[in-house]
């Protein structure tokens, strides 16, 4: 759920930063080239933030033991 809301965020906030670095000028490739360090530099803080709170979070380990239910009876036609 929250990598999907991160997409939901993230997308567009990056997509701003890359159309705001292109508005007033021409669209080439260029000028995308331009921009995208710009992208990068503001995703770096996001990424750090990131790290951060990923290394507070409680470790969690997995369960040991998986509860087995009993087997369906098998179906015979008769």
């Amino acid at each position: 759920m929250f990598r999907s809301l991160g997409n939901t965020i993230g997308i567009p906030i990056f997509g701003g930063i890359l159309n705001a670095g292109l508005i007033g000028g021409p669209r080439d490739a260029a000028a995308f080239a331009d921009v995208i360090p710009l992208v990068f530099l503001a995703a770096v803080p996001v990424a750090i933030a990131s790290v951060v709170i990923a290394s507070r979070l409680k470790d969690r380990p997995l369960r040991d033991e998986v509860a087995l239910l009993p087997a369906a009876p098998a179906v015979t036609d008769g």
